[in-house]
């Protein structure tokens, strides 16, 4: 939560608050696209340590390999780490994070 606040000045540096807002904080982002550099991409957010949907569309003839979330490297609530199978895997990771 935050707040959004209106001052009017008075004068020479004098200023009164004339609103308060309480604001919501701004939606984290759940979905997205990553990158995988050499096997393995971390991703940032509050949600981590969540369950994570994994999916990808990529050619047979690319270094791909199976992808899993890696839970020696989650520390929830800051960030966790998508991983390859395969340590030359450069493709491109939807992932969807499962709040419910």
């Amino acid at each position: 939560m935050g707040n959004d606040i209106t001052y009017q000045w008075i004068s020479d540096g004098e200023n009164i608050e004339i609103e308060n807002i309480a604001t919501a904080d701004a939606p984290a982002i759940t979905n997205w696209i990553a990158q995988l550099v050499n096997g393995s991409c971390t991703i940032s957010t509050i949600y981590a340590g969540k369950s994570v949907l994994l999916s990808r569309n990529q050619s047979l003839s690319s270094s791909i390999g199976n992808l899993y979330v890696d839970t020696d490297f989650t520390i929830p609530g800051v960030e966790f780490r998508i991983r390859s199978t395969n340590a030359n895997d450069n493709g491109e990771v939807f992932y969807q994070i499962v709040l419910e």
